[in-house]
């Protein structure tokens, strides 16, 4: 992808339509399976392997090289990245809107277009984050810097807060907006904490094995 957004862009959405759309025209968009306490919607597990192992190759790359350069195309570019991502939510939801009320009555081709425009959505928007955190993410925090340090290991925990704080506001009578901003804010502390704990208490007893059984230099 090197220094070329527009390529990234394309390889993304070509490659997570094809990981989404045959799945989501089978199982409709909105089908979940339940697994004890977890559960997951059938259109989108190749879709999130896809970010993941995307997210892993632009890593990989190095960081303040190519695309994530702090000065790089994304960088000087971000306002075009927010109107592709916005014309993407838009067109996504539009098309969405004319899926329901009952996906099966929907006509095919709105269906297709629907499943289609997902990816594209879902790419522009995250191409935008990167873009808008590679513009004004100027200087270091140190919250900033134990979030990313910690991403990963969050990124591996969250949904088990996710999942169970959902389940404790079921029964609330509390506004949706109210009940997102709990689970949102919520799911990252925790998860955030857990990710700091976790490296604290074992972190050091990790270093100390790798060094017992490194060889020891003559």
């Amino acid at each position: 992808m090197g220094e070329h957004p527009i390529k990234a862009f394309g390889l993304l959405v070509s490659v997570s339509a094809l990981a989404y759309v045959p799945l989501a025209l089978i199982y409709t968009p909105w089908s979940w399976a339940a697994f004890g306490p977890f559960s997951m919607q059938l259109s989108r597990p190749a879709h999130y392997i896809v970010y993941f192992f995307a997210g892993f190759a632009l890593g990989s790359y190095a960081l303040d090289r190519g695309l994530l350069a702090s000065d790089g195309p994304l960088a000087r570019h971000w306002l075009a990245c927010w109107g592709t991502a916005a014309g993407g939510f838009a067109l996504w939801a539009g098309l969405t809107a004319l899926t329901r009320p009952e996906w099966s009555q929907a006509n095919p081709f709105i269906q297709l277009a629907s499943t289609l425009a997902f990816p594209i959505a879902c790419a522009a928007g995250g191409i935008f984050l990167l873009a808008v955190c590679l513009r004004f993410s100027e200087k270091r925090h140190w919250a900033l810097d134990s979030l990313s340090a910690n991403a990963y290991s969050m990124y591996l925990i969250h949904y088990v807060f996710v999942v169970w704080l959902q389940y404790a506001l079921v029964g609330t009578g509390l506004y949706v907006i109210v009940k997102y901003a709990i689970v949102l804010f919520g799911a990252l502390v925790m998860s955030w904490a857990s990710s700091v704990a976790f490296d604290r208490v074992f972190g050091a007893q990790l270093v100390s094995v790798r060094r017992a059984v490194s060889p020891v230099p003559h």
